[in-house]
């Protein structure tokens, strides 16, 4: 199959569903907070959006068929 292209994104990004469950639920939210190795969720267009796009280019063409976490070092997926 030509041109195949499948990528699966895990991203863990300042959502307004994250910033509503960060509102209502301070104390969980920066306990999970705290086990990103980052110390900081990522920006929806800065930090996802700008990644996606690189994949979206020639300079990846030979990427394929991968899942990708996206969350500043939250989860392995070993």
């Amino acid at each position: 199959v030509q041109g195949l292209f499948y990528e699966s994104y895990r991203a863990l990004a300042e959502s307004e569903g994250l910033k509503g469950w960060a509102a209502a639920r301070p104390e969980e939210a920066k306990a999970y907070f705290n086990t990103i190795p980052m110390r900081r969720v990522g920006e929806c267009e800065g930090d996802i959006g700008r990644f996606v796009v690189t994949l979206c280019t020639d300079d990846c063409r030979y990427v394929n068929g991968q899942s990708i976490a996206l969350d500043g070092g939250q989860a392995f997926l070993g």
